[in-house]
């Protein structure tokens, strides 16, 4: 099974309702993805509810980590794992390998659209990655990217990491930043190319009332400092108590 938190009500990684929820629903292990290596707190309330913990990571670990069953991060202090810059679905997608004993194929496309989502350095490691499940995406099976395609208005034939970049990851992370990130999932895990075009449509115009909202907040944050007499300032903080939690980072970075 999976969960993702809904960011607005539980932030962005583990916390003690997720791991609650899944102790009432007979969890036993816990592998995160991309998060946790900050999750002192969470560890501990794991090991207290006799849940086992696996941290799959890339953050930069801080001075004192969580007392998991295992911890994978090879940013971790004595790791040494030669490629230091994976992303969050890069370390998964190796631990998959590695639970296996070969190469998981079919896990390509998704470390490559998650490696290019997450703006990393397409170098080493990510780049091979990416090269290799972009040569799947463009003959692949599976009717969630085939139905992202259609929607981004991309020839699959001739999809490359700049499609990822400007149209299946603002599509993807739009369902995240505006709502929950299940429909994302359900997406890119369907066999049913029906449901696919249904998600993959719902994606496409939640993306559009991200990119909307993210537009109105800027001119309001743009308005702000015009007539806010910040010119000597080193340092500004803006905010609104209306404005969404999901696209702040967007509004801040414009």
């Amino acid at each position: 099974d999976y969960y993702i938190p809904h960011r607005a009500h539980e932030g962005y990684g583990l916390n003690e309702n997720a791991i609650m929820h899944a102790k009432k629903h007979g969890v036993e292990l816990i592998v995160t993805v991309d998060t946790g290596i900050s999750a002192v707190k969470e560890a501990a309330y794991a090991a207290e509810l006799g849940i086992d913990l696996i941290i799959t990571d890339h953050h930069e670990p801080p001075a004192v980590l969580p007392d998991a069953y295992a911890i994978i991060n090879p940013r971790k202090p004595g790791c040494p794992y030669p490629f230091k810059s994976l992303a969050g679905v890069g370390v998964a997608f190796k631990l998959a390998q590695a639970l296996t004993g070969e190469i998981p194929h079919d896990l390509l496309e998704y470390a490559a659209i998650g490696t290019v989502a997450d703006l990393m350095p397409l170098t080493g490691e990510n780049r091979i990655i990416v090269h290799h499940g972009i040569a799947r995406m463009r003959s692949t099976v599976s009717p969630g990217i085939r139905a992202l395609t259609g929607v981004a208005g991309v020839d699959g034939k001739e999809l490359n990491a700049g499609h990822i970049a400007f149209g299946f990851a603002p599509r993807i992370n739009a369902s995240g930043r505006l709502d929950s990130a299940d429909d994302a999932v359900k997406l890119l895990t369907t066999t049913s190319e029906q449901d696919a075009e249904h998600l993959a449509f719902d994606l496409d115009m939640l993306n559009k009332e991200r990119q909307r909202i993210v537009d109105e907040m800027t001119k309001e944050a743009a308005d702000m400092l015009e007539s806010g007499g910040f010119s000597n300032d080193r340092v500004i903080v803006l905010a609104q108590d209306n404005w969404h939690v999901g696209v702040l980072g967007i509004v801040a970075s414009k």
